[in-house]
């Protein structure tokens, strides 16, 4: 299930104009292979906007968000305080705070639904 909700969300982001904004993010730490599903990148000054990992899980928003350790190292180099980063859920919606980034949970059903809405409507997500 959690390829078929990347794949929910990249097919609506597909019809956006800011497609071209949204990159992969993957680099090695250590011995670790660390990733970002989603981040959007700012074209003029090349630095990212938002970034936010897919997954079909309540687990890291009820249990476990640290163990979104490529989503709170890429927030930490490349946010300012205050700006959060994101993950989506199976149901849940939360935030919670770890190593001082806040990351935002929301359910990834209706994360798809508000990004082709967005976008059929003509309006950036």
């Amino acid at each position: 299930m959690g390829a078929m909700a990347e794949t929910a969300i990249f097919s609506q982001w597909f019809h956006s104009d800011l497609m071209k904004n949204l990159h992969y993010a993957r680099w090695r730490k250590g011995r670790s292979d660390l990733e970002v599903d989603l981040v959007r990148v700012d074209r003029a000054r090349l630095k990212p906007k938002w970034a936010y990992e897919i997954k079909w899980s309540d687990r890291y928003a009820a249990d476990q968000p640290g163990e979104l350790r490529g989503l709170i190292e890429f927030a930490k180099r490349n946010f300012d305080t205050g700006i959060p980063a994101g993950a989506t859920t199976k149901t849940i919606t939360a935030e919670s705070e770890i190593d001082g980034v806040l990351i935002r949970h929301f359910p990834c059903s209706l994360h798809c639904y508000q990004v082709g809405k967005n976008v059929a409507e003509g309006r950036a997500p």
